[in-house]
């Protein structure tokens, strides 16, 4: 009967490093995987702060327009030229108080009683 004989690989070193190099492999593609990761969160965190920004400009968008669909009345116009630039119509009569003068009269007459 025949005795089979063990065939060795002819090239004993490639044996010899083949785990290393799978581990070599693995590590790399741990490595590559880790700075994808990294980049696509600091990405995902750019991406929402846009959208907050894109957000808060849209109310701001719509305040501004609240605002102009105000400034076209012509009633809030009147009020505001009266309030801010103290317009009067010609037909008005306006007093004019001012603070300074009620606080000092009412300390005096607190002081004489």
């Amino acid at each position: 009967m025949f005795v089979k004989k063990k065939v060795r690989d002819k090239n004993p070193v490639k044996n010899e490093f083949m785990p290393l190099f799978l581990c070599f492999i693995i590590l790399a593609f741990a490595l590559i995987n880790y700075f994808e990761y990294k980049n696509y969160a600091k990405m995902d965190l750019e991406a929402k702060k846009i959208m907050y920004d894109i957000k808060k400009e849209k109310n701001k968008k719509r305040e501004l327009e609240k605002q102009m669909n105000l400034c076209q009345a012509k009633n809030y116009i009147e009020k505001r030229a009266r309030r801010e630039l103290g317009f009067i119509k010609s037909d008005e009569i306006v007093f004019y108080m001012e603070n300074g003068l009620e606080k000092n009269n009412k300390i005096k007459s607190n002081g004489d009683s």
